[in-house]
Parts: structure tokens; C-alpha cells; sequence
């Protein structure tokens, strides 16, 4: 039997006329699960089997607890595919909606990849008794655009400093960071206000001060970045060890290196697909793949049977039977009956739950400091935040470029 390369596994049921094909079952995006020409010899995506196919009703499907209002049957009755819950379930395969969630998944990760793009090459020292430095890595508002003119034009401490002229790095895009102007001295900590430019050189988008007069020139929407987040923090810090008279005296050495318009988004839900039983959620991660593993919910190691999901509709909690992932970034819950009509989908609910649940990406960062119940670093992997949504949802497209 020939499989057609451009053929792709989904979730929805339908048929008619696919392309050339006088039959076939599609998802709801129009790629073909099966397909029969016109010669009657049957095809299907992902799959490989020989011999000629009947469609047959009611046939019964192994390991399927009931049967199935249609099959796709050889000629001694032995079914190949057939609808089971609303999704379609392959012999030897399982199921066509975990099939297709593969290729879901790899859309996932190209939207994470295009969201965050080259990782970060800032690498910081270690810092002895005398310094110790606070790093603001946000967007735009910790960069401080639209704050201007500043406020903090003087040093306020003898403790707070900056490297170089600004708190923010030279240029506006890019994984790495260099001081504004090339003086990666220190100097005492006050706010500027710079302008970005669009320089042909391969220093693109560098940071440029501006003065007096141009500050006073602007409208209050400009884009130019002015008073970070940052130095009102350090300076706060930096008073305070200087209000308690601690020796040796400590530099506080204060950082904004976001970047304006980009985010490390939380691990969080891109959308919320039910196929009989089942339910998918896709996510956006960080730093796949998504395990699923205990949560320290105060001195205890938790780890629920169902990850931390709830499902509830009109008659109330609809059981689960099983969490697992398909892929890196999707999680399928396992209901055991079909969810009603308004059905939602918790995670790390306070009643059920105590506002924690076992869905994490893999960053590998660990702790300086050893857990004293373990004796071993803390995992600071990022953990899924909780929410309460509709079975079906989806994240609106403009929030997900």
C-alpha cells in the first residue's frame, strides 16, 4: 500500500471528496486520516498495511470498551481503524488525536523558539563579600520606556552603583551586553535617558543619552527609555545597608538588560482541545520537554494522580483517569466519561489541589543554596501557572505571535 507523504493524522471526523479521492475521512484542517481512490485501494496517513478494505458498521475494535458506530475492517472482519469516543483509533497505533498531536506539538515549539529566541550569553561572576549585584530582566517597562524625564538625575547612596553610564546594556537587541559608550567601570547610581538609533554599523539599535533639551522635547509617549525599576530597588537596598551601619561597606551594583517587545513567557496554555474523552493542552514552555514531577508543597514532596487537573461541568467533577504527555509541550487527561456541554479545565485549584500541581518545564538551573530536608540544591525549573478555562479554548492569535 502507498501512504502519501503530504497526508496528515487529526482528530475530526468528516467525509467527502479529497482531491482525486471519491472518499475520505479528514480533520477539521482538511489533511486525510484515509482516503479510497479511484481505483477503490484505500490509503492512510502514518500507516502501513496491505490487502483490500470494507467499511463496516458496528464492529467491535480491540481494547475498546464498546463499539464502534463505524470501522474500517479486512475482508475477515479484523478492523484496521475505527471511531471510538469521537476519535479515531488506529489497530497497532491507538489513537489518530495522539497521532496527530506530533505534529501540534512541533507547532508549539516553533512558536516558543520564535518567542524567545537565541538564548541569553550573559554570564555573571560570582560575587565575594563586598558586591553583590541586582539584575532586572523584564521587557520594556523594566527597561523603563515612556519613564521619563527621570527622576533620579543624582546618586542617592555612597552604596549604589552602576556599570558604566547607564543601568541598561548599549544596545537594544541581541543575547549579549556591553556598557553604554565602552566604560564598563564603575559609577554611582542615577537614572538617564536614552533614544535608540538605527545605526548602519554592526553595533544596530545602540543606546543613545540624550540631553537636557531633547528630554524636555519630548512627547510623553515617546519611546525613549528613561528611569528603570532597578535603581529605585538598588537605591532602597543600598540605604538601608547604609541606615544599619554594616562594615565593610557593600557595593549594590544595579542592572536592567531586558528586551522591549519580547518576553520569557510563563509556562502556560495555548489551547484547550477535547476529542471524546481526552483532553489536549498545548502549552508554550520554556525549556521543554514538560515532565510531569512532585511539587514541595511546604515540607512535603506531592505528587497528585491527576498532575493537578480538575474537570468540572454541569453534573459536577468529571473524573480523571490519567495525565500523560505526548510530545514536549501537550498534556492528555484521560476523563473517565465525555465532559458536558460548559465544561472547564482547572489547574492548581486552592480546594482540590492547595494552588500547586506536578506540570513543569526542564529548565536545569539549581539553587547556591541545599535544601535542609533533602541536602540538595533547590530545582527552580518554572512551574505551570494555575488557571481556570473553558474545554475548547484557545489562546486569541495576536497573543500568540
Amino acid at each position: 500500500m502507498r501512504v502519501y507523504d503530504d497526508l496528515q493524522l487529526g482528530s475530526a471526523v468528516a467525509s467527502g471528496a479529497e482531491g482525486s479521492m471519491p472518499f475520505a475521512i479528514t480533520d477539521a484542517d482538511g489533511y486525510a486520516l484515509l482516503a479510497m481512490d479511484l481505483r477503490r485501494r484505500w490509503h492512510m496517513a502514518g500507516a502501513l498495511f496491505a490487502g483490500d478494505l470494507e467499511m463496516a458498521a458496528g464492529t467491535i475494535v480491540s481494547d475498546q470498551p464498546a463499539s464502534s458506530p463505524w470501522s474500517v475492517t479486512d475482508e475477515d472482519g479484523h478492523a484496521y481503524a475505527a471511531l471510538v469516543d469521537g476519535d479515531i483509533a488506529f489497530m497497532h497505533a491507538g489513537s489518530s488525536a495522539d497521532l496527530g498531536m506530533l505534529y501540534k506539538d512541533a507547532r508549539n515549539r516553533a512558536r516558543t523558539a520564535s518567542i524567545m529566541g537565541a538564548p541569553h550569553n550573559l554570564q555573571v561572576a560570582t560575587l565575594d563579600a563586598t558586591r553583590a549585584l541586582i539584575l532586572l530582566y523584564s521587557q520594556s517597562l523594566g527597561n523603563g520606556q515612556e519613564a521619563h524625564p527621570a527622576v533620579t538625575m543624582a546618586p542617592l547612596s555612597p552604596s549604589a552603583f552602576m556599570i558604566g553610564l547607564s543601568v541598561r546594556p548599549g544596545w537594544f537587541y541581541g543575547p549579549g551586553w556591553f556598557p553604554r559608550d565602552g566604560d564598563a567601570t564603575l559609577h554611582p547610581l542615577k537614572a538617564t535617558v536614552e533614544l535608540g538609533i538605527n545605526d548602519p554599523s554592526p553595533t544596530d539599535h545602540v543606546r543613545r543619552p540624550l540631553t537636557a533639551q531633547e528630554i524636555a522635547a519630548l512627547d510623553p509617549h515617546d519611546p525613549a527609555e528613561g528611569e528603570s525599576p532597578v535603581v529605585a530597588i538598588a537605591n532602597r537596598v543600598a540605604r538601608q545597608w547604609d541606615d544599619a551601619g554594616y562594615r565593610p561597606a557593600r557595593k549594590i551594583i544595579a542592572m536592567a538588560c531586558g528586551v522591549g517587545g519580547r518576553t520569557l513567557e510563563p509556562l502556560y496554555p495555548l489551547e484547550i482541545k477535547r476529542v471524546g474523552r481526552a483532553i489536549y493542552v498545548h502549552h508554550h514552555l520554556p525549556c521543554g520537554p514538560l515532565p510531569i514531577k512532585p511539587l514541595c508543597d511546604g515540607a512535603a514532596s506531592t505528587l497528585y494522580d491527576d498532575a493537578g487537573y480538575r474537570v468540572v461541568d454541569a453534573q459536577g467533577d468529571v473524573p480523571i483517569k490519567s495525565v500523560t504527555i505526548i510530545g514536549s509541550t501537550i498534556a492528555k487527561i484521560l476523563c473517565a466519561r465525555v465532559p458536558g456541554e460548559g465544561a472547564e479545565l482547572l489547574y492548581a485549584d486552592k480546594a482540590r489541589h492547595n494552588g500547586g500541581g506536578n506540570i513543569f518545564d526542564s529548565d536545569p538551573a539549581r539553587s547556591d543554596s541545599v535544601s535542609t530536608r533533602t541536602g540538595l540544591p533547590y530545582d527552580l525549573s518554572n512551574a505551570c501557572s494555575p488557571y481556570r478555562l473553558a474545554i475548547g479554548w484557545k489562546r486569541p492569535v495576536m497573543e500568540q505571535q
